[in-house]
């Protein structure tokens, strides 16, 4: 089984709902509808705030269609992209011959979306499976249906997915991405003031060559998740998790999230990045023991660019010393994908 995504039980759709004040029933969709009037240039404004993940044509092919709708129409569909706080998929899907083949048309689909607002948040859990034109119909229990449309060219892939579903009267689509990422890291004239900064320094420096590095904590595995509500909010999440050594054995995990934000809206960009986890949520590192002394380690990161493409710079300022002098570091994440399926094939 590919450990990405845990595995559902049983071969039913399954999916329920989760509410922070459960003794709050109102549905998602009457929440949304009774969310108040907004102006389109207002809503606009908001979905303005956000960037894309990528330079293929899918984010601006949805944008152009929602500009095609009519204007109340468009209201309908932007005040429910902007209901959704925060979104998360999961695909778990067999693989064969203890390889990276994916069997076609299998795999258990989990999607939770958490809408609302920060004071009153309501989060719902949709299910299905994966059919064999890679394509699956989702399910929550109190009657959400959404769609899931694989946007990989590569047959066996769903590293680009695009999920479509209906919160009130307004219609939604997510541009759900997890792919490799490159990373390149600048230490400057390298400096290092404390045994943390060292070890991650070699961790960049020595990845590249890791065969036959034993003392070495090396990059096993790096992915960049986004996430793109359009006409809504754009997120994006950078895992790394790093090979054993002879100390020990331990695998250290490192995480850097946040919002993408427009960067010609923000020229001067300096963001506090989103650094807490629980291992236990991340597919990726289900299965090792998980330290967190290099993402601790990290205690000040702050993004300072994005090109609305996949790129994302962040600034690291590791703890301070007695003395008030700190090591530091910058990280240039970029992510890197597939080609994804023509438009006219696949999207409606």
């Amino acid at each position: 089984k590919d450990t990405d995504v845990p595995t559902a039980p049983g071969n039913e759709i399954h999916a329920k709902t989760q509410s922070v004040d459960e003794k709050e029933k109102k549905p998602v969709a009457q929440k949304i509808e009774s969310s108040g009037n907004v102006s389109i240039d207002e809503l606009r404004k908001e979905a303005n705030k956000y960037s894309g993940a990528s330079d293929d044509y899918l984010r601006s092919f949805l944008m152009s269609k929602e500009r095609s709708l009519s204007e109340s129409q468009q209201i309908k569909n932007m005040k429910a992209a902007q209901s959704i706080l925060s979104a998360n998929l999961k695909i778990d899907r067999p693989l064969v011959d203890g390889n990276r083949t994916i069997v076609p048309g299998s795999g258990d689909i989990a999607l939770s979306l958490t809408t609302g607002s920060s004071k009153n948040k309501r989060t719902v859990l949709f299910g299905g499976l994966m059919k064999s034109d890679r394509t699956s119909k989702l399910r929550s229990r109190d009657g959400i249906n959404a769609e899931l449309v694989c946007m990989d060219a590569p047959i066996s892939g769903c590293e680009v997915a695009l999920v479509s579903l209906k919160l009130g009267s307004g219609d939604v689509k997510i541009i759900f991405r997890k792919t490799a990422v490159q990373i390149d890291d600048d230490f400057g004239r390298k400096q290092c003031m404390t045994q943390a900064c060292e070890d991650i320094y070699a961790m960049f420096r020595q990845s590249d060559a890791a065969v036959g590095i034993v003392d070495v904590k090396t990059i096993a595995n790096s992915k960049m998740e986004t996430v793109e509500v359009i006409n809504g909010k754009s997120t994006f999440r950078t895992i790394i998790r790093t090979r054993g050594n002879t100390r020990g054995g331990q695998v250290e995990g490192i995480m850097i999230a946040g919002d993408l934000l427009n960067q010609d809206l923000n020229p001067v960009m300096n963001i506090p990045a989103v650094r807490e986890f629980n291992a236990n949520d991340i597919p990726d590192f289900m299965g090792f023991n998980i330290q967190t002394n290099m993402h601790r380690a990290m205690s000040d990161v702050r993004i300072v660019g994005n090109d609305g493409i996949g790129s994302i710079t962040v600034n690291v300022n590791m703890k301070m010393l007695e003395n008030g002098s700190n090591d530091s570091f910058s990280m240039k994440m970029t992510r890197l994908g597939n080609d994804i399926r023509p438009s006219v094939t696949t999207l409606k």
